[in-house]
């Protein structure tokens, strides 16, 4: 089943950043930086502070169960406030699990992953270079470049229009968006 996720606007901008980016951290808006092939950015899980991976593709934001546990939680199921890039969602439910298997090769403890059901609230925006994570409200203008793509959900799975080619064949349609 397909739905358009008219929401999620992911800008997969390559281009060097320009000087509206260079130091300067807007409302909706954070740096971050790629690490072990993830988007790794800061965020918080009602006052758990630390470094989350952001990924389009996970369903459910999670919580670190260890972490969960050191803050009191001992429950597998929270509904919590998540703030991400100066944007506050007051009560998303999260799942608390072992991500021992997520955090492997990354250098900064990974306390949880931001998924989709905190990410399709907004227009998100992703710049490259330098990595800067934007959390835009429904309905709002884009700021900054132009040249957003579209984010369709298929079964559950954010893709883009796209084609791609080895000069011999080609291949058009929606393509996966991953970001962890």
């Amino acid at each position: 089943m397909r739905r358009v996720a008219s929401l999620l606007i992911l800008s997969l901008l390559a281009a060097r950043g320009g000087p509206a980016w260079a130091g300067s951290q807007r409302a909706g808006e954070t740096a971050c930086w790629f690490e072990n092939g993830a988007v790794v950015a800061p965020a918080a899980i009602d006052g758990i502070a630390g470094d989350y991976v952001i990924d389009l593709s996970a369903p459910h934001t999670l919580l670190h169960i260890d972490i969960a546990q050191r803050a009191g939680f001992t429950e597998t199921a929270l509904v919590l406030p998540v703030r991400l890039a100066g944007r506050r969602v007051d009560a998303a439910l999260i799942t608390v699990q072992s991500l021992d298997y997520r955090a492997v090769g990354f250098s900064t403890p990974i306390v949880g992953i931001i998924g989709a059901d905190i990410l399709d609230r907004y227009k998100v925006t992703l710049d490259f270079s330098p990595c800067r994570l934007r959390l835009e409200r429904p309905g709002s203008p884009l700021r900054g470049r132009k040249g957003g793509l579209p984010v369709t959900m298929v079964d559950g799975v954010p893709t883009v229009v796209a084609a791609a080619s080895d000069g011999f064949r080609g291949l058009s349609g929606p393509f996966a968006l991953d970001t962890a």
